[in-house]
């Protein structure tokens, strides 16, 4: 019989109980809501515009890597093949 001996089997009821203690305490208190923009620190501001500016950076390079990695298999080929 092959098998990973370093490995524990949990039965199913502990396993149970670690997901339903996982689901039981809820980490916001009452009343709270969620948001989802990041808290900035007071020590260093940062403005709308230059959050802006960080997001179109972002975005272009991912359409900057993505430009690169699509043409360079064409160009490759078109290198190898002469013409």
């Amino acid at each position: 019989m092959r098998g990973n001996f370093g490995i524990s089997h949990p039965n199913d009821t502990a396993a149970l109980s670690l997901k339903f203690k996982a689901h039981q305490h809820p980490t916001a208190k009452k009343g709270e809501t969620m948001t989802t923009q990041a808290i900035q620190k007071t020590r260093y501001p940062v403005s709308r515009h230059a959050q802006r500016m960080q997001d179109v950076f972002l975005v272009s390079s991912f359409g900057l890597w993505a430009v690169l990695l699509g043409l360079s298999p064409v160009l490759a080929f078109r290198l190898l093949m002469g013409g």
